[in-house]
């Protein structure tokens, strides 16, 4: 169970960071993240 939650863990950080860096890019440049 540690073990899945782990992998569900790392699968979700990129989400979450791609989607704060798009929110502070959105505002400078929406474009610099794609």
């Amino acid at each position: 169970m540690e073990k899945k939650k782990n992998k569900s863990d790392e699968s979700k950080p990129p989400l979450m960071a791609l989607n704060h860096s798009d929110h502070a890019d959105d505002t400078r440049l929406p474009q610099t993240n794609s």
